[in-house]
């Protein structure tokens, strides 16, 4: 099965928060090759910037900010060497075909973008902690599953 991470999923892998144990399963079954996860690369920037945000904040520290990066780029160069990571780079008809969506639902360009990368992707879930993308994911034919609500399908 293809998983799709949004950014809300990727952050909860380095950090706990509600949701953190359905997106460790996962990586637990990907390590074993019985899962695959796509994510964009724009997930990459997002991720950062969460976290520089949560440093900033006070909600974690300089030593577990340097901690989250490391070990998120670490694990994503370990996947992506398995060949059990898909990262969708941008490109222009990427961006331009995530338009119609932003018009369509009234959505942000990166939760259109994603919508389209797990698509493209041929993705059968894609995991999130946002709710409007779940929902907008659902209605352009996704299984969408909100981990802070949901368990992973077997």
């Amino acid at each position: 099965m293809r998983f799709y991470l949004d950014t809300s999923a990727l952050v909860k892998r380095y950090v706990q928060e509600k949701g953190s144990e359905v997106i460790d399963r996962l990586y637990e079954k990907t390590n074993k090759g019985e899962a695959e996860i796509v994510m964009s690369l724009w997930n990459v920037g997002e991720f950062i910037g969460v976290l520089d945000k949560y440093k900033n904040r006070g909600e974690i520290s300089e030593k577990e900010f340097q901690n989250a990066l490391s070990a998120m780029f670490s694990e994503t160069e370990k996947l992506l060497t398995q060949k059990n990571l898909t990262i969708e780079y941008l490109d222009p008809n990427l961006l331009s075909s995530s338009w119609g969506l932003i018009i369509k639902h009234g959505i942000y360009a990166a939760d259109a973008l994603q919508i389209i990368s797990a698509l493209l992707n041929s993705c059968e879930y894609l995991l999130s902690g946002d709710q409007r993308l779940i929902d907008v994911a659902k209605r352009e034919g996704l299984d969408a599953i909100n981990i802070e609500k949901e368990v992973l399908p077997e």
